[in-house]
C-alpha cells in the first residue's frame, strides 16, 4: 500500500479512510457475532415456552363436579391414610423415585419420615398433594381416594409447613388470613402459641408490613409465622398435618417451640419429613426410606433396639444413641 502511495497511483486520503473503514469493520463483526449468540439464546427461552404449552399435560381440575358435593364438610374428620404399591416419577422418560411404597396410617398418627437425599421422602409428601400425579398404585384419606377429588377440594383441606417458610409480600394478617375470614382475636391467639405475639405487637400489630420474602423478620420467625397460618387451618380443616424439612434450617429453640405446638395443639394425623431424628423420637412411628422404597416402618423405640435397623444407623450418626428414646418419650 505505501508503494501504491509512493507511485501516486491511490491519493494518501483514501488509504486513511479504507484504513479506518477496516478498522470499524472488525467491530461490526464482532457486535454481529454477539447478537447472533445472544439470539440463539433467546430462541432457547421460546423452545421452552412452546413444549410447556403443547407437551405439559394440564392439571387435574380444581374441582369435581358430582364429587365436590359429595365430599363432607368435615372430611378428612380422621386423617386414616392408606398408600398402596405407589410408584411415581415426576415426567415419562424419567426414573421412578418411588417404587412401590404401602404404608397403613392410623387416625391421629404421628408419623416421621426419614432416609438419606434423594431418598424420595419429600416426593412422597408430593403425592399426598397431587402436586404430581401416580404412575401406579392409589393413595386414599378417610377412604375417599386422592385421585377422584378436584384439586381445590384436596389442597385446601391440609395444613402444610414447608422448607421454605412461604411468606407474601403485604401485611402479618394477609399472611395468616390473606380471605380474611377469621377475627383478630383468633389470629392473636395462634400468634400467642406460636411465641410469635411479642414480635408482631412490637412491628405495630397485626396490620404492620412484611417485606418482601420477609426480610424484616428471621428465618426462625418466618417458620413461626407458616406454623401459626397451618394452626389456623387446622381449627377449620383437622385431619392432616405436613411438614417438609421444616426446621432443619432452624436452631434448637425454634425447634422446640414448634415440636412443642405441634404436641399439645395438633390432635390429626401428622406426617414430618425431618432431618433431625431427635423431632421424631416421641413420634408414633417412623417410615425410613431408601431409593424409593420403605425399608423401616415401626416406633422409634424399637428401630432403634435393632441391631441391624437403618434408623439406628441414622441415628448414632446424628449423635442419638439407642437409649434416648425412651428419655425423650417420658
Amino acid at each position: 500500500m505505501l508503494f501504491t502511495v509512493v507511485q501516486r497511483q491511490v491519493e494518501a486520503g483514501l488509504i486513511g479512510l479504507a484504513i479506518t473503514y477496516a478498522l470499524r469493520l472488525t467491530d461490526t463483526l464482532n457486535q454481529v457475532n454477539r447478537e447472533s449468540a445472544d439470539r440463539e439464546t433467546q430462541m432457547v427461552s421460546v423452545e421452552r415456552v412452546y413444549a410447556y404449552v403443547t407437551g405439559v399435560a394440564p392439571e387435574a381440575p380444581l374441582r369435581i363436579v358430582g364429587t365436590s358435593q359429595q365430599l363432607p364438610r368435615s372430611w378428612p374428620s380422621r386423617g386414616a391414610i392408606k398408600v398402596d404399591n405407589v410408584t411415581m416419577r415426576y415426567r415419562e422418560g424419567l426414573p421412578t423415585v418411588l417404587n412401590g411404597i404401602t404404608l397403613d396410617i392410623k387416625a391421629g398418627e404421628r408419623i416421621g419420615i426419614v432416609g438419606r437425599t434423594g431418598c424420595g421422602k419429600s416426593s412422597f409428601l408430593s403425592t399426598l398433594l397431587r402436586l404430581v400425579e401416580l404412575q401406579s398404585g392409589a393413595i386414599s384419606v378417610d377412604d375417599w381416594d386422592l385421585a377422584v377429588l378436584g384439586l381445590h377440594d384436596l389442597r385446601e383441606k391440609v395444613a402444610i409447613i414447608p422448607q421454605d417458610p412461604a411468606i407474601l409480600t403485604g401485611t402479618v394478617r394477609f399472611n395468616l388470613d390473606p380471605f380474611s375470614v377469621k377475627s383478630d382475636e383468633e389470629l392473636w391467639t395462634v400468634l400467642e402459641k406460636s411465641q410469635l405475639k411479642s414480635r408482631v405487637e412490637s412491628a405495630g400489630g397485626l396490620d404492620s408490613k412484611v417485606e418482601e420474602g420477609g426480610g424484616n423478620y428471621s428465618v426462625g420467625e418466618l417458620q413461626l409465622m407458616c406454623l401459626a397460618r397451618a394452626l389456623l387451618r387446622r381449627q377449620a380443616t383437622g385431619g392432616l398435618l405436613l411438614l417438609d424439612e421444616a426446621t432443619s434450617a432452624l436452631d434448637a429453640d425454634t425447634d422446640a417451640i414448634i415440636q412443642e405446638v405441634i404436641r399439645s395443639d395438633f390432635s390429626c394425623t401428622t406426617i414430618t419429613v425431618a432431618h433431625r431424628i431427635q423431632t421424631l423420637l416421641d413420634y408414633d412411628r417412623v417410615a425410613v426410606f431408601d431409593a424409593g422404597r420403605v425399608v423401616e416402618f415401626d416406633s422409634p423405640e424399637v428401630l432403634l433396639k435393632r441391631e441391624t435397623s437403618a434408623f439406628r444407623a441414622l441415628a448414632r450418626e446424628g449423635g442419638v444413641s439407642a437409649d434416648y428414646c425412651p428419655a425423650a418419650k417420658s
